[in-house]
């Protein structure tokens, strides 16, 4: 269950509903915008429905709350440190918003908010610009060409980008 926030300032709009029940974000710029809080409460109601019922399970329970889920790099840093160590079977979920109705639970793996990370490094080389300037590589025009080229790919919530 992931307990972090996002870098967003949640509506103060009187008609949102956090705002209007008060339970929305008091820190501008950040909120549980991903329902982090529903995530909580799965997490609290599945260790309290297993408490419930600890005679009929064998084994250990272990209940991970992931840090940086959003940005994908909370979960492989939690398996470096060693947090799934002795876990044999791992559940994981995400709340989404894929339904069109209200009152049903869709399961899935696919278009949930999937992101990949990659690093990448330019290396230039200092040229004079008017005495040689064929002789320079200019990694910050590199990376700002591949900037403006990856905001030129159409996105589509409805498929893969």
């Amino acid at each position: 269950f992931d307990i972090d926030s996002v870098d967003v300032t949640e509506s103060a709009e009187a008609a949102h509903r956090p705002c209007k029940e008060g339970f929305g974000s008091d820190i501008a710029g950040i909120t549980h915008a991903c329902g982090h809080d529903g995530h909580m409460a799965m997490g609290l109601a599945l260790a309290k429905l297993i408490a419930k019922n600890l005679d009929d399970f064998n084994g250990k329970f272990k209940f991970i709350f992931q840090t940086a889920e959003e940005g994908t790099r909370g979960a492989v840093a939690m398996e470096a440190a060693g947090v799934l160590d002795g876990v044999e079977y791992l559940l994981g979920g995400h709340i989404g918003f894929q339904a069109e109705t209200n009152g049903g639970i869709v399961c899935g793996t696919n278009k949930l908010l999937a992101t990949s990370k990659f690093d990448v490094h330019i290396t230039g080389r200092s040229a004079h610009a008017a005495g040689a300037p064929e002789d320079g590589a200019n990694a910050l025009l590199a990376a700002a060409q591949m900037a403006l080229n990856m905001h030129g790919i159409t996105r589509h919530a409805k498929g893969v980008t």
